[in-house]
């Protein structure tokens, strides 16, 4: 019985959830029909988007786009950068974003958040990230 009662309970829960996914989906579409009549976006041509943003230190962004840090796992069997690195970040800077952050740059081997990762412990594999 009280898994009966579970299930219940679940199937509601998914509906609710289903239901709110529902409704913000076509609160985004309505936002976004606004700038895309068509029914197509165009995010370079939405407004701010595409345009400068000045920063506190006064450093001028050419736009408003921003990749976010990830993990790349391109690291050598010595968790030194590679060239994929420096390929994949050439190929994200010519992307157009006026800010790609990198990230997931390990300083103790012992604790990586996957292989390979680039390790920083000493100054072995810094030329790699300087090239």
């Amino acid at each position: 019985m009280a898994s009966s009662v579970d299930a219940a309970c679940t199937a509601n829960r998914c509906q609710n959830f289903a239901r709110e996914i529902q409704w913000l989906f076509q609160w985004l579409l309505k936002r976004i029909s606004r700038y895309a009549p068509n029914g197509v976006f165009d995010v370079w041509g939405s407004p701010l988007i595409n345009d400068a943003l000045e920063l506190p230190c006064g450093r001028q962004l050419a736009n408003r786009i921003c990749k976010a840090a990830m993990t790349e796992g391109l690291a050598d069997a010595h968790d030194n950068a590679t060239l994929a690195h420096r390929r994949l970040y050439s190929t994200w800077a010519r992307g157009g974003a006026a800010v790609l952050l990198t990230g997931n740059i390990m300083i103790d081997r012992r604790y990586l958040e996957r292989s390979g990762n680039v390790v920083v412990e000493d100054d072995a594999g810094l030329a790699q990230l300087r090239d």
